[in-house]
């Protein structure tokens, strides 16, 4: 069957063959780079540059994109110093052709002073751990001045937390005629998008950026861009006719802010040819975003008849090296998961933490394929401790036209925040949808 037409223009490609960006990638899960030598990459047939962090702007911000920066916390830098997982890019080769780029970055010496790691998120959290985002000292913004995520405790590597009861859950979990108390563990999954991520880039005759992108948010990666480099929104286009798959994993800026660096620091030497990155399908595995790991505890209790008088859950999640998505999904998969049900006791709480590991992201379900597998397998079992049909348990207690999923409304509840969103805070407060309504 014959593919249908494009309406591609011409003017969406640069009229000259790119040149190809290949990324030297950390093999340390944690170090300080002590220096790069690029002598020998430099002086391979074809190859145009090698840029390091000394090229590269100075500033934190975060991969991730939203509509509002305070969603994420400002931890990345696009070339850093530090590198926190495996993988983490360190340099990036520029060359003629994508295999001399290639055996460029193979030369490359990079000189590491290792630093201690940790992998598992309760671990982490303990005081012996490595903090691997110290306390900048101060609030961090944006290049026009809009506060990123405010870290919850950089020297205990937790980003947010929260906690939110009503009633009495644990209580009522005591003198339950039925209870379930369940332990889930979900793990690392990678979205494996047909295509991987990738920007083509080039400067056209009025000297504007242009990057032809497979991202899920062209506006919101231009307006980071501008805001890491300095550029006015006139100065840079961000398009993507079409997106061979992206599930989450194109929220974010992986490979355009690489290829804006190249194409300006070539354009102050005079060159003004098109750039080219494109990850391999290794790298898109290894080195970019996976859904969040979560551990978590989840609790039911019933009456002798089979209404649900109780629900609690506890959350751990891994967000990696870098928290780009990190609090808005442990926010949201405990929000609305937590809504399902009908009860007046109800207790969840929650902690998202760094490690080692490659960062998590964006992912389809944003938290709640996690969440909901937890609280409808305890269900399940709740169910047939209690004698009767899980199906029949599920639709006899779950949430109703005009009918509270909790007491909230009474005067005794009670919700604790730490480096809530505040958008979200107030949501919660307000409304048990308006939370899921605000993404």
């Amino acid at each position: 069957m014959d593919a249908p037409a494009s309406d591609d223009g011409a003017e969406d490609f640069p009229t000259e063959p790119p040149l190809h960006a290949v990324l030297v990638r950390s093999p340390h899960a944690h170090a300080r780079i002590r220096g790069i030598d690029a002598e020998q990459a430099l002086a391979q047939p074809g190859v145009v540059a090698v840029l390091t962090h000394e090229d590269a702007p100075d500033s934190f911000y975060s991969s991730a994109q939203h509509e509002l920066v305070s969603d994420d916390p400002a931890d990345t830098r696009v070339l850093d110093r530090t590198v926190r997982h495996i993988g983490q890019r360190v340099a990036a080769v520029v060359a003629e052709s994508r295999a001399e780029a290639e055996r460029a970055a193979r030369l490359i010496d990079v000189d590491y002073e290792p630093l201690p790691a940790v992998f598992d998120p309760a671990d982490a959290l303990t005081p012996d751990a490595p903090t691997l985002h110290p306390d900048p000292g101060s609030e961090r913004t944006d290049a026009v001045g809009s506060g990123y995520f405010p870290i919850n405790y950089p020297d205990r590597n937790l980003i947010a937390e929260m906690e939110a009861a009503e009633g009495n859950a644990e209580g009522a979990l005591a003198s339950a005629a039925h209870a379930v108390s369940l332990d889930f563990r979900t793990h690392r999954t990678s979205h494996v998008a047909l295509e991987t991520h990738g920007t083509l880039g080039w400067i056209d005759e009025d000297g504007r950026l242009l990057l032809r992108s497979s991202t899920q948010v062209p506006f919101l990666a231009r307006r980071s861009l501008c805001r890491i480099f300095g550029l006015q929104p006139d100065q840079l286009r961000v398009f993507a006719p079409r997106v061979g798959g992206g599930f989450g994993s194109k929220q974010e800026v992986l490979t355009e802010d690489i290829v804006v660096l190249i194409l300006q620091r070539l354009a102050a030497r005079g060159i003004r040819k098109p750039v080219s990155l494109e990850l391999t399908r290794t790298e898109a595995l290894t080195a970019t975003t996976t859904r969040h790991p979560y551990r978590m505890t989840s609790a039911a209790a019933a009456d002798s008849s089979g209404r649900l008088t109780a629900q609690t859950l506890q959350v751990l999640s891994d967000t990696g090296a870098y928290g780009n998505h990190g609090p808005g999904v442990m926010f949201h998969s405990v929000h609305e998961s937590m809504q399902i049900y009908s009860t007046a006791n109800k207790h969840v709480s929650a902690q998202v933490v760094y490690t080692n590991n490659p960062p998590s992201g964006a992912f389809r379900g944003y938290g709640l394929s996690q969440t909901l597998f937890a609280v409808d397998c305890t269900m399940d079992e709740l169910a047939r401790r209690a004698g009767i049909d899980p199906l029949s348990f599920k639709a006899a207690n779950i949430i109703q036209h005009g009918r509270s999923s909790s007491a909230r409304e009474r005067e005794s509840s009670r919700t604790t925040w730490r480096s809530t969103p505040a958008a979200c805070t107030s949501a919660w407060r307000s409304s048990p949808t308006a939370c899921a309504q605000g993404r």
